[in-house]
This record gives structure tokens, sequence and C-alpha cells, in this order.
């Protein structure tokens, strides 16, 4: 068996879908190829060096679109145009329009609770059926409400070594695959 990936991420606009394609681009250790002429409105392809695996990145329009494939160069950039044909001409499963309604998660920029708190915190979302709620932590325990809750359940941490500011990040994706995130800074004080 051979792994391979693909993630397709939908940006509000084409500028923001530019900077993101700029990041991927960045993030590479090894230089890329550039192979505008052929796929995309900007795209980049990186082969291996050890093995037949390809990595290619483009944007079209205000998407982006990262493949790693354990094919030669060639065949990935042929499977990619494909790839780059359904998103130029819409159909089934490419949802073409004048806007892309975003979720907004709502959450307050940051919450202060003291040792071992258990806080319950209002989550909501604008713009959009949520499909998929993601949560990242940085040292503490969040989990979803199990009663079906639109909120968070932050238990702090028990130690005052342990004290400090947390960050967490909200993510939400649509059943159509557009993304948000949000970040809440936690201040768990070692005294209350």
């Amino acid at each position: 068996p051979q792994n391979a990936s693909l993630r397709i991420a939908v940006y509000p606009d084409r500028d923001t879908a530019i900077v993101a394609l700029g990041r991927g681009v960045l993030a590479v250790a090894m230089g890329p190829t550039g192979i505008s002429d052929r796929v995309g409105d900007v795209a980049y392809v990186w082969g291996s060096p050890q093995n037949d695996t390809t990595t290619l990145l483009f944007r079209r329009d205000n998407v982006v679109a990262s493949l790693d494939l354990p094919v030669p160069e060639q065949k990935a950039i042929e499977l990619s145009a494909k790839l780059d044909a359904r998103l130029a001409a819409g159909g089934p499963n490419v949802e073409k329009g004048s806007q892309v309604n975003v979720p907004q998660v709502v959450l307050p920029a940051s919450i202060r609770v003291a040792l071992k708190e258990r806080r319950h915190v209002k989550l909501e979302w604008r713009g959009g059926d949520v499909a998929e709620l993601l949560i990242e932590t940085d040292g503490i325990i969040v989990k979803r409400s199990e009663e079906g809750k639109r909120e968070l359940i932050y238990q702090a941490p028990m130690v005052a070594s342990e004290a400090g500011t947390k960050n967490i990040t909200i993510t939400v994706a649509t059943p159509m695959n557009v993304i948000a995130s949000r970040q809440i800074a936690v201040e768990v004080a070692a005294v209350p």
C-alpha cells in the first residue's frame, strides 16, 4: 500500500489564497519548480530524490490544493491538471458562486480561570452549518459539551506550577469543507 494525501482549502477571496499559497511554498525546504503553464493560476512541484513521490501545490482562484502522491512528477502533474480542470469548470462537488460563506467562530478573546476550576464557555458560529469541530490545546483539557449544547468545558490544571496562559484553537468546517479558526487565551491564575 502507498499513501497519498489531498488537501483543498477554500478561502474567502483570491488575495487570501495567494498568501496561503506563499506560506505553503515557504514551508518546504527544497526549492520548487514552477509549473503554472500546466496547472492552476500558480503551481509548484517538488519531487523526492529518494523515491517516486511528488508534492504539488497550486492555486485556482480562491482555492489552494496540495497533493502528495506516490507517483513520478509527470503523473502527479497530469492528476493535478484534472483536479484543476474540475475546479475551473465547476460541477458535482465544486460549488461555484460569487462569495464563500465562511463560518465565524464566536468566542471571547480570553478568559481567566483559577486552578482546579471547571468553566463552561458558550461557543457560537455564524455563516453556515458546521459539520466538524476540532479543538487544539496547549496544556489544558478542553472538551465539547456532551449534552449537545454549543459550549466548551475547560478544566484548569490542578497544581500551581501549571498556571499561566494556555492557548486553545477552535476550528470549524462546513459540509463543503470551508474552514475557519479562532484562538482563545486561557489565563490560569495560580491564586483565586
